[in-house]
């Protein structure tokens, strides 16, 4: 089995909020409103040539990532959520894999609890999303509410917000990302790099690859064989075998990366 571990916002799909400057197939519908759309080139490759098991790994919810119907398109029908911590097979989640989940985060918990306390003085509540014991979000990009002027942090750009916890925060329990709109506290013993290990554990592969645009995505790459990332990525990246690109080509080179390494393992 050659798999392909891949993130999914700005990797594989972008949403309705950012164009790439190439064609688009729907992927992903939100109260009947086109959400996110998926490069064509990819899409079409990924469809015809099934010589990669495609898996997410993505720090979206479950129910986020059940809303994205075009993945069932391309034959894909495991994945990881919550930033590795839950695994879904064919939707359903995996209660083996939440329980060695739980335990390997059991100590780290607290901080997550901590996090939720803190912003709930600051925030409304229906922004912070208290996901799991594990993993936690909130949605704090300015202009995300109507009444952003009662609430100081609204105002704040996220990486300010990001800034403020990392002070608060004991990192050695807990990892924080921030993208333009969320900041994300996850226990540090969650990462998609792990989920990647603890699946190879569990299944025999031949070639993996991995993609990923964020610093979230960068323990995925230790993981597997083959790595595609966004430059920025370059100077921590560790995998002697990564191909880099700009946002802008990064769909593009996906696309021809994957084909290559088809090509070469054949």
């Amino acid at each position: 089995m050659n798999v392909f571990f891949t993130d999914l916002d700005n990797t594989l799909i972008y949403s309705h909020r950012r164009t790439t400057g190439s064609d688009m197939v729907l992927a992903e519908r939100l109260n009947g409103k086109e959400q996110s759309y998926m490069p064509e080139a990819l899409y079409l490759f990924l469809k015809e040539d099934r010589f990669f098991t495609i898996v997410p790994v993505t720090s979206r919810t479950a129910e986020q990532f059940r809303r994205i119907f075009l993945l069932k398109e391309l034959g894909c029908d495991r994945a990881f959520v919550c930033n590795g911590g839950i695994f879904l097979d064919h939707g359903i989640e995996d209660s083996k894999w939440k329980e060695k989940t739980m335990a390997i985060s059991e100590y780290q918990q607290p901080e997550i609890a901590k996090a939720y306390d803190i912003l709930t003085a600051f925030l409304p509540v229906e922004k912070i999303h208290y996901v799991e014991p594990f993993y936690l979000y909130a949605v704090v990009g300015k202009g995300e509410d109507k009444d952003a002027h009662s609430s100081p942090l609204l105002n704040m750009q996220v990486e300010n917000i990001h800034n403020y916890l990392s002070v608060i925060l004991n990192q050695d329990s807990v990892d924080i990302y921030s993208d333009e709109r969320k900041v994300y506290v996850i226990c540090k013993s969650i990462n998609k790099g792990l989920a990647i290990k603890r699946y190879k554990e569990l299944n025999d592969m031949n070639i993996t690859v991995a993609a990923g645009d964020s610093f979230q995505d960068i323990s995925m790459f230790d993981m597997v064989d083959y790595g595609i990332a966004l430059e920025k990525l370059r100077i921590i990246c560790q995998n002697k075998n990564m191909v880099y690109a700009s946002e802008k080509m990064f769909s593009n080179t996906i696309y021809n990366t994957l084909y290559e390494i088809k090509e070469r393992g054949r």
